[in-house]
């Protein structure tokens, strides 16, 4: 079993730390809850936007893990449709990295920090300038059914119950079907 490195556990306590207290993300809340220093967390992050960049950087790679394990095939191999309807069903598991919700209200709040994000969002889930204006509103409406589905599951603006998001993934694969 690989050894968890210093910087891999810092933004694993930072994630949690976003998760207890929100905004409230402090570099010694970090450091405690890590097991080092104030200093240690700024050998590998010169300060907090830094340490959000690496958070937001963590959670999209493991989703892309995970969207790959779900499709059983590189993300980067399937089409735009396969993604959406694999980020759909990992969105909707419920099972996210406790701060995720958190961190992403942070960083959609930062401008000059979402860049990132939206150069992901884009490369995962754009369309391609090949399909045509009704496929790619279909693509898009899928994605937004999705990412909405996520954000009402992380946030519980609203319950579903497991036959109601099996109804929505539903709904997400007849959208992206054949694209």
């Amino acid at each position: 079993m690989a050894r968890t490195s210093s910087r891999e556990r810092i933004i694993a306590a930072a994630l949690d730390v976003c998760a207890a207290h929100g905004e409230d993300v402090t570099i010694d809340a970090v450091a405690r809850m890590a097991g080092v220093t104030r200093q240690g967390v700024l050998y590998h992050f010169a300060g907090k936007g830094e340490l959000r960049a690496a958070m937001l950087q963590t959670v999209l790679t493991r989703w892309e893990a995970e969207m790959s394990a779900v499709m059983r095939a590189d993300v980067e191999l399937v089409s735009v449709g396969a993604r959406i309807r694999a980020y759909a069903r990992v969105s909707s598991r419920g099972d996210l990295v406790p701060g995720e919700s958190a961190l992403f209200s942070q960083i959609l709040s930062r401008p000059d920090e979402m860049a990132p994000y939206q150069v992901w969002v884009r490369r995962m889930f754009e369309a391609p300038r090949t399909v045509d204006g009704h496929a790619r509103a279909r693509l898009n409406t899928a994605w937004l059914a999705a990412n909405s589905l996520w954000s009402a599951l992380v946030t519980s603006k609203r319950q579903f119950s497991a036959g109601e998001v099996a109804d929505i993934l539903s709904v997400i694969d007849d959208l992206t079907r054949g694209l």
